[in-house]
C-alpha cells in the first residue's frame, strides 16, 4: 500500500505505525508536506513514479478539514514552538516577540498567509491556505481518501487490511517511555490517551472492544468531536472561518469537505459531527 500523509492530519502518527512495524519495501510513505522520510523512499522520481502507477496496490490519502488543520498548525508551531512567522525559511524573525496565543493573533496569522504573493514560501505546515501547490497532486491522486473525522468508520478496516492488528493494540505501550504519547495519536482531541495502550480507539470505545468480529461497538459521534470543537469554537470567528474557507477552497473541493460558516453561524461541534456522521456505512469507500 502506498500512504501521502499531510502536515496535521495524523502523518507523525502513522508514519511511526507503519514504519516501526513493516519492512519500508513493502509501504511507500509519500508526503508532499514537510516530513522528511530519507531513505524510507524509492532512491529516484521514476522509481516511485513506476510504484505509484501498479494498480494492484492501493494509494491512501489521509486528511483533514481546514479548519483544524491551520487551528493545529497555529497551536503547535507559533504558540508552542515560538515561531514568529510562517514562512519555510524564517520560522523566527529576528526581534520579533513571540506571537499571542489568542483568536485575534490566529486570524491575523491566516490573513497574512492567505494574502501573501504568490511566490512566498510558506511552511508546509500552513499549505492549506495556498491553493496554488496542493499536497498529493493529481499526478499521485488516491484510491481512498481517508477524513480523519471519519476515522471511527475506516481504521478497523484499514488497520485490518494492513494486517496491523496486534501492533496497533500494543502501540502505545511500545513508546511510552520516549514521553510523547499524544503524538501517536492519530488526533489530539482533549482526552487521556495515555491511558490507553493502544495506538487509537474511539473516544467511547475501549482499545480491546476493536477488531472483535463479534460485536461491533457503538461510537458516541458527540463524544469524538467534543473536544476538537471547544478549541474551534475558542479561536474561530465567522470571519476567520470566511477567511479559511477562501484561501483553501481548493482543498476544500479535493477532498470532499464541505465550508464551515463559522461559530454564529453553525457550531463547530454540529459542524464536525456532520463530517463525522458522512462516514457512516463508507468502509474504505474508493473515491
Amino acid at each position: 500500500a502506498f500512504f501521502c500523509l499531510l502536515s496535521k492530519c495524523g502523518s507523525t502518527a502513522y508514519k511511526r505505525l507503519l514504519l516501526s512495524s513493516i519492512p519500508a519495501k513493502k509501504h511507500l510513505v509519500l508526503t508532499g508536506d514537510v516530513h522528511a522520510w530519507s531513505n524510507k523512499q524509492p532512491d529516484t522520481d521514476l522509481q516511485r513514479d513506476l510504484l505509484w502507477a501498479r494498480q494492484d496496490v492501493p494509494r491512501f490519502t489521509l486528511v483533514r478539514n481546514p479548519y483544524s488543520i491551520v487551528l493545529s498548525a497555529f497551536r503547535d508551531k507559533i504558540v508552542r514552538a515560538g515561531w514568529t512567522s510562517a514562512s519555510a525559511d524564517r520560522h523566527r524573525v529576528p526581534g520579533e516577540p513571540r506571537r499571542a496565543d489568542s483568536a485575534e493573533e490566529f486570524a491575523a496569522l491566516v490573513e497574512e498567509v492567505g494574502g501573501a504573493p504568490p511566490r512566498a514560501q510558506i511552511d508546509g505546515h500552513f499549505r492549506v491556505l495556498r491553493a496554488e501547490r496542493l499536497p498529493c497532486s493529481e499526478q499521485y491522486s488516491s484510491d481512498y481518501v481517508l477524513q480523519l473525522e471519519q476515522a471511527w468508520s475506516w481504521y478497523e478496516p484499514l488497520i485490518s487490511y494492513l494486517r496491523l492488528e496486534d501492533h496497533a493494540q500494543r502501540f502505545a505501550n511500545l513508546f511510552r517511555d520516549q514521553n510523547s504519547t499524544t503524538a501517536l495519536q492519530p488526533s489530539r482531541h482533549a482526552r487521556p490517551e495515555s491511558t490507553r495502550p493502544c495506538f487509537w480507539a474511539p473516544a467511547s470505545v475501549r482499545c480491546n472492544a476493536l477488531f472483535n468480529r463479534r460485536h461491533t461497538p457503538q461510537v458516541n459521534i458527540t463524544a469524538e468531536v467534543e473536544g476538537e470543537a471547544h478549541k474551534l469554537r475558542q479561536y474561530y470567528t465567522d470571519e476567520t472561518a470566511r477567511l479559511v474557507t477562501r484561501y483553501s477552497g481548493a482543498f476544500l473541493k479535493k477532498f470532499g469537505y464541505s465550508p464551515w460558516l463559522g461559530p454564529s453561524r453553525e457550531d463547530p461541534i454540529q459542524y464536525l459531527a456532520r463530517l463525522s456522521i458522512a462516514g457512516i456505512g463508507a468502509r474504505l469507500a474508493r473515491k
